[in-house]
């Protein structure tokens, strides 16, 4: 899996999609997601969560999130 993982740390070179805060694009795809499963706390597993914005976008909103990605350097704390 040598190749995929240098695939996507080019990817966050050329367009920083793992680099970043938590900007209305995520809080819109965190709100469809909340939206689909009821308003009431879920746990979340977000797999390929890039940076994990809206992983965090979920969280904020009372969700008990795990996220995985397969560069796991580019998750935001």
């Amino acid at each position: 899996m040598d190749w995929a993982l240098e695939f996507y740390q080019k990817q966050n070179l050329w367009s920083g999609c793992y680099d970043g805060e938590v900007r209305e694009e995520h809080r819109e795809k965190a709100a469809f997601v909340d939206k689909s499963v009821g308003s009431s706390a879920k746990r979340v597993l977000e797999l390929g969560a890039g940076g994990g914005q809206v992983s965090v976008a979920l969280a904020q909103m009372g969700h008990d999130v795990v996220a995985v990605d397969l560069v796991s350097s580019a998750l935001i704390a």
